[in-house]
């Protein structure tokens, strides 16, 4: 008997430590899968916030697109409105000035008549 009891006490079976060995390893996969998963995980939530982003991003862009179609046809409009504006008041003034026009002629008419009338009264 060799001191410190017989051997086989000391010794582990082989098949007990391959087996150990076996189940840490099974453990470690086990969890850098549910760590790769994880990953995954995030990496698509990255993407669906990429997505997210670009669409967002689209519909800015459409927005913009939108006035900037949408803004040259108002100011057209507008300049149209300004146009027809303007052309309404020149008109506007045109109607005065005819107005004031055949006002005046109706004065100088009156005067003219006055000056008539002066004249056949003093005859």
């Amino acid at each position: 008997m060799p001191p410190g009891g017989p051997v086989f006490r000391v010794a582990v079976h082989p098949a007990i430590v391959l087996l150990s060995l076996l189940f840490q390893q099974q453990q470690q996969q086990q969890q850098q899968q549910q760590q790769q998963q994880q990953q995954q995980q995030q990496q698509q939530q990255q993407q669906q916030d990429q997505q997210q982003q670009q669409q967002q991003q689209q519909q800015q862009q459409q927005q913009q697109q939108q006035q900037e179609v949408y803004i040259p046809w108002r100011q057209g409009q507008q300049k149209q409105q300004q146009q027809s504006e303007q052309q309404q008041q020149q008109s506007d003034q045109q109607q005065q000035q005819e107005q004031q026009r055949q006002e005046q002629q109706q004065q100088e008419q009156q005067q003219e008549q006055q000056e008539q009338q002066q004249q056949e009264q003093q005859q």
